[in-house]
């Protein structure tokens, strides 16, 4: 009996003792997406797509060695996914790859519901943007291009609730319609 009551408390010193591992943000992920940003607050003329596409190519590798693991890691992924790059068929613009704007939709949602709280906006965005460049409409009112040199918004779902837009944190339609047009 005292033998199992020994085995016992060494078990229960044992598990206490076996702290969970923590996550670290994945640093190089962290800066691609610094990069990413810098980019497009400079005002160069360079154009973005071949860094673009290297910091996806990054990305594909970090994804494939399990190296996108916190809540965080995923926002900093959907970020760089989301700017995938596009070009104009008969006169609409299309993502080159929809699949990565549904992915970036995927990983930012992963990070929403995981609890990382800046990825709740952006999982709105990611997934506008795939409709948007998937069915030419967008769910929620966080895309707007240009037509005729006047700033609009994308066509946005009208069946959408002001109560589904609250989940994100995006304005009511009629909010955002008071801001611009729709086109």
């Amino acid at each position: 009996m005292n033998r199992l009551l020994i085995i016992m408390i060494i078990a229960i010193a044992l598990f206490m003792g076996c702290e969970k591992a923590e996550l670290v943000d994945n640093a190089k992920l962290q800066e691609l997406v610094d990069a990413d940003q810098r980019d497009r607050s400079s005002d160069s003329d360079e154009p973005f797509a071949p860094k673009d596409d290297e910091r996806r190519k990054l990305l594909f590798e970090m994804l494939a060695k399990n190296e996108v693991i916190t809540p965080k890691d995923k926002l900093n992924a959907a970020i760089i996914l989301q700017h995938t790059g596009m070009i104009f068929v008969d006169d609409n613009m299309k993502s080159k790859n929809v699949e990565n704007l549904f992915l970036a939709h995927q990983l930012a949602k992963a990070a929403y519901e995981e609890g990382y709280e800046k990825a709740r906006y952006f999982t709105a965005v990611t997934y506008d943007r795939y409709c948007w460049m998937t069915f030419g409409f967008q769910k929620y009112g966080t895309q707007s291009t240009y037509i005729n040199d006047e700033d609009v918004w994308v066509t946005i779902d009208p069946e959408t609730t002001d109560e589904e837009s609250e989940v994100y944190n995006v304005p009511t339609l009629k909010k955002l319609l008071e801001h611009k047009p729709m086109q």
